[in-house]
């Protein structure tokens, strides 16, 4: 589940390309599907290979508590495969929000390095 998404079959396949993932048209119409709230089903916690809590880092993450995300759930540790946002009923966007909230850790430690 992780790579690059691409728009087009006309893109060329090297040496590099370690896979193809191919969904099937109502898979791949989940992709632009409205986001409803979270109904704490669980799937995204089942599905995650590394035992993080996916459900509990995306209310943290729309709560921008970044640094709860990284210090308290791990979040530094998500390797971004996508599988919770792929098995989400709900279709949220969670790796999305997890690369977004990475990013603001980076930037926040920085500049806590950068002032000291």
């Amino acid at each position: 589940m992780m790579g690059a998404a691409v728009s087009s079959l006309d893109i060329s396949i090297t040496k590099g390309t370690s896979g193809v993932t191919a969904f099937t048209d109502s898979a791949a119409e989940r992709t632009h599907s409205h986001v409803y709230p979270c109904i704490r089903c669980g799937y995204c916690v089942d599905a995650c290979p590394i035992f993080l809590n996916p459900e509990r880092l995306g209310k943290l993450a729309a709560h921008e508590e970044f640094e709860v995300m990284a210090s308290e759930h791990n979040l530094m540790d998500c390797f971004e495969c996508g599988s919770c946002s792929f098995v989400c009923p709900s279709h949220i966007p969670l790796v999305q929000r997890f690369r977004a909230s990475k990013a603001a850790v980076r930037k926040a430690r920085a500049s806590k390095t950068g002032a000291a």
